[in-house]
Parts: structure tokens; sequence; C-alpha cells
């Protein structure tokens, strides 16, 4: 129902969260990190500086903010929290967009799941389409449960909505507010690189075209369980190429096994990634945490994408058909699950596409990082 009511909870001053910040090198390109913004108090409120960054038990907020797929209205490596941005859906809610009241300002839904309740208030955009929505204070044991429980709800909420209007209601910002203290958590993604070249591919092959195709397809998409079924699909694809050559050609074929068993090292991990992508990059302690779990080191990747690899990709694709158990993905724990892994398994595929192709993918970029003065020429400008 519409609410004429405006919340009259304290906020933090403006120019505390209007940030731009320069994340070129903050992670691995195209991956969330999480952004903290803490308040440093003085006076009688100095005891809210022991708050640790993950939160207490109390009360908590959580903004979501909705956006058009393809429709970014900033700039990449900037930073915007909630009450920066304006939002916007094809979910009319409010006049011009909805014949509501004349006075209403925003719509007030009570969602109940099966063991959560919320008060969400919708606000909308000019138009009177959905932009944001916002929780009323509710009580979570810390930040982290906070953001998981209120996202569920409303994920379940907006899923319901795109199923039944056929509209993509698609999420742009989680911002989670600690009451007692302001501070504020936010999901940014690492923004990709610039780069280019005019080095051709010199002959057409359909099935790496095809294997390309998927990985451009996952880069391009920003719903993780796509993105890893796109790229274990091409894992999945190297695995019955070189069976199918090892049964035609026997003895005659030796694949190319370099880089296929994973360092435990820093030195040697990144070693392996300067083989594998074009540079100069900086790999940072962020992006190698994120590349290389633990369960990684010193494993073959065949052995890699037989356990872990396969298992998430079970549970993604067809987990309820084989034994009930499935990733919800409107649950925050379960994307987390598969954003794990997603760094890893995309290196993983430009390893494997480097060793099945030689003649199509990176074969100016040498295993030593290295790249060949023919590429250099025919990159250069004209």
């Amino acid at each position: 129902m519409a609410d004429g009511d405006k919340s009259d909870y304290p906020r933090i001053p403006p120019k505390a969260l209007d940030l731009k910040l320069n994340l070129k090198n903050l992670g691995f390109p195209g991956e969330p990190y999480w952004l903290l913004l803490t308040n440093i108090f003085k006076g009688p409120d100095a005891h809210l500086n022991e708050v640790p960054p993950l939160g207490l038990p109390g009360l908590y907020r959580v903004t979501i903010v909705l956006g058009k797929p393809g429709s970014r209205t900033f700039p990449e490596n900037e930073v915007k929290f909630a009450e920066f941005m304006e939002g916007n859906s094809h979910l009319a809610i409010l006049k011009p967009a909805f014949p509501a009241p004349a006075d209403a300002v925003k719509i007030r839904l009570e969602v109940k799941g099966e063991s959560d309740s919320f008060v969400f208030e919708g606000w909308p955009d000019k138009g009177g389409f959905l932009a944001k929505l916002e929780t009323q204070s509710f009580h979570a044991n810390k930040r982290n449960d906070a953001e998981v429980r209120a996202t569920k709800a409303a994920q379940n909420v907006l899923s319901e909505y795109a199923a039944s209007l056929d509209n993509p209601l698609q999420i742009d910002l989680i911002e989670v507010t600690e009451v007692a203290t302001s501070n504020k958590s936010l999901a940014v993604i690492a923004p990709f690189l610039g780069g280019g070249s005019s080095a051709p591919i010199e002959a057409y092959d359909p099935e790496f075209a095809n294997l390309a195709a998927l990985y451009r397809e996952a880069l391009v998409s920003n719903t993780p369980a796509y993105r890893y079924l796109c790229f274990y699909k091409i894992l999945e694809a190297s695995r019955k190429q070189r069976e199918r050559l090892s049964r035609k050609l026997k003895k005659q074929y030796r694949p190319n096994r370099f880089g296929e068993v994973i360092p435990a090292r820093r030195p040697g991990q990144i070693a392996w990634l300067n083989a594998i992508f074009i540079g100069p990059r900086e790999w940072t302690e962020l992006a190698l945490n994120r590349i290389f779990p633990l369960e990684t080191h010193d494993k073959k990747i065949n052995t890699i994408f037989d356990g872990p690899l396969r298992r998430m990709r079970d549970r993604i694709a067809h987990g309820i058909l084989d034994s009930g158990s499935y990733l919800h993905l409107d649950d925050l724990t379960s994307t987390r699950e598969i954003n794990r892994w997603l760094p890893f398994l995309r290196c993983a595929v430009r390893r494997i596409l480097k060793n099945d192709f030689p003649e199509h993918y990176l074969r100016f970029l040498q295993e030593d990082g290295t790249v060949t003065h023919d590429y250099l020429l025919k990159g250069t400008a004209k």
C-alpha cells in the first residue's frame, strides 16, 4: 500500500558518502569486493570506535538499489552509496507510471519468508517506477547476517514480480547500515582493464570459435550461476576434445600440459598468471587470494575439475533432479559459493585454451610472460 510519510532516522552527512575511488587495482577484474565506510567518533560516543567492522548484534537497515540491465549511470571505477544513486526498474509503483493516490511518495511491502518477516519501503524514480527498497530497522547478529536475510527476502519478492510480469528486476547495489554507528558496507565490482591489439587470428577454427563465444558470454553476464556454467562448459569441452583426439591419434597425440599444476606459493602463482594474461598487471594480495583458494594449491586442473568445480556445477545445473539439494539463487550464501570459485575457474579456462589452441589463443604470449615482437608490430596503431 502507499505510504506518504518519510523516514526520520539520522543520515551520515553527504560529504562522507560522495566517494569517487580509483578501483583499477582493487582486485581481480569483474569480481565483487566489499567496501566498508566507518565513522570516527569523539566525546561521549567514542566507545563506538571499538565496534568491529563486521558489526555487533543490534539494529541494521538494508537498502537495495535497482537498475535496468545495461543502463549503468556512472563510471565503473566510481563508487556511490545508495543515497547518491537514483535507481530505476521496469516495475511501476506510483504515478505517473501506475494509478496510485496522487499524494503517495512510496510504497510499503510486508514480506514473510520461511523464518523471517521484513517491512520494506519502496521508493520510485521520477517516472514512478521502483528505484529502491529499504528495510525498516531490524535486529541482526552482525552485518553479514543482516545482508543475507534482508536480501533473500527482497530477491524473493523481485523474482516473483519478474516471473509474473516478464520484466528483468536487477539489483545494482546492496548497502548495509549498522544503526548504532551508521557504518555502511556495500559490494563493488573490480573494473575490467582496457586493452587492445590488432594481432589477427590466422585461421578460423569452429571449435575454438564456439569456446571463445562461451568465454565472452560469461564476461558480459552479471549472473554468477550463468557465468560459472559458461566457463565450466569450456573445461568440459576441452576434456572431451582431448579424449577424442587421444582415441583418434593414439600415441601421436601429446596434448600440451603447461601450467596445469597450480602453484602454492606467490611467486609461482604470479608467474602462472603472467603466462595467461597480457601485462603488465599488478597482482595484488586481494586478487591472488580470490584466484587461488587453498583447495587449488599444488593440484592439477583436472583434479580440481573433477572435484569442487564439478560438485558446484551439479548443484547449479541439476542438483534438485539428482538429490533434491539445490542452490537457491535468491540466497546470497549460494551466490557467494559460486563467486568463490569463479576467479579460479576463469583463469583455469585461459590456461586450458592456451594449451589446446596454441595457434589461436594467446600465441604471442610466451610462458615467461613476454610478448613476441610479431604481436607488438601488429598491435601498433597506424
